[in-house]
């Protein structure tokens, strides 16, 4: 990816995070403790922030700190769902083989779950 390229994206998953939460420049430089003119310079591209800045954004909105560096595709969605958040956070951090196991479990309780509707 190139310098510009991660600039866009960094750029673009910041609006989004903002707003989403409703939150304008002078939030964000709360959360990375920097001044209110060094978020103006990130969103109009005129500097790059330090992996000092982005860590505590990513914490902040509790994505990972490559969120802010993937480039957007026709295909990307935005999950607002914070618990399929967390599942997909979980599912990216296992070894293949417990993603596979998880898949596993998951498919358990949906054929459980499927047991039981028809009951009723």
């Amino acid at each position: 990816m190139t310098e510009r390229a991660a600039r866009d994206a960094f750029v673009d998953r910041l609006l989004q995070e903002m707003e989403r939460h409703n939150y304008n420049q002078k939030d964000v430089a709360r959360i990375c403790n920097v001044a209110q003119q060094t978020v103006s310079d990130w969103i109009r591209k005129k500097k790059f922030p330090r992996m000092e800045a982005v860590e505590p954004l990513a914490k902040h909105f509790n994505v990972p700190v490559a969120a802010f560096y993937e480039e957007k595709n026709k295909e990307s969605i935005i999950i607002t769902d914070d618990g399929l958040r967390s599942i997909i956070n979980i599912y990216k951090a296992l070894s293949p083989d417990n993603r596979s196991k998880l898949i596993e479990l998951g498919n358990l309780y949906l054929d459980a779950q499927s047991k039981t509707e028809e009951k009723q």
